[in-house]
């Protein structure tokens, strides 16, 4: 019973020695991984720019040309941030 108990203190030490661990390296992982949705974001507007300039040039509208403008530059800011993020997380 003796030695029992005492292999369990000993791996419940080692479980919360390698939970400790685990804990930290999936908080790394979330940073790593927090730049890829703001480049998925940022990729999705430049998609949507490249649809409203296509329907742009078929129905020649002014507004659709600046609706892909401002969706255009929203797609480059956010891939901007994502950049800084990445560049600000490896230091």
């Amino acid at each position: 019973m003796a030695r029992y108990k005492k292999e369990k203190g000993e791996i419940e030490a080692l479980a919360q020695k390698l939970e400790a661990e685990a804990k930290k390296f999936n908080d790394l992982s979330d940073q790593a991984l927090h730049p890829h949705h703001r480049l998925a974001q940022g990729t999705t507007f430049i998609q949507i720019a490249i649809s409203l300039a296509a329907i742009t040039v078929l129905t020649r509208r002014r507004w659709l040309y600046w609706g892909s403008v401002t969706a255009a530059g929203a797609g480059v800011a956010f891939w901007i941030l994502a950049w800084m993020r990445r560049a600000e997380s490896r230091t």
